[in-house]
């Protein structure tokens, strides 16, 4: 098998900077979610959100470190960021491209802002 040039790209030592430039980004976020985690850490948590989850469970596993807490909380927060917005996407697109059903669905808007 014979590699181009344009091949070694993909290789991970070759992307150093892009990762370096990854870090500094990540790092500022993971020392806000590292203090939030500490804090909730110290409660007694009896909220029912992902992050009490994650920190129940790993009461009655391997024991995570601090880090690793830190590493599934941001896993979790860019992947429901991720699908939030897909969902709010699409729901848009289909409302748009459905008038009926948009119709309906402003009725109902309407409906719940005068009750309030």
């Amino acid at each position: 098998m014979v590699f181009k040039e344009s091949t070694t790209f993909n290789l991970p030592w070759q992307r150093r900077s892009e990762k370096e430039t990854l870090r500094k980004t990540v790092n500022p976020m993971r020392d806000v979610l590292r203090v939030h985690l500490q804090k909730r850490l110290q409660e007694t948590d009896s909220a029912v959100d992902i992050l009490s989850y994650i920190m129940r469970s790993n009461q009655c596993s391997d024991s995570l470190n601090l880090e690793d807490l830190v590493d599934e909380y941001l896993v979790f927060l860019a992947a429901g960021m991720e699908t939030t917005a897909i969902t709010m996407a699409m729901t848009i697109f289909y409302l748009t491209t459905n008038p009926r059903v948009y119709a309906k669905v402003q009725e109902e808007v309407d409906a719940c802002s005068r009750a309030r």
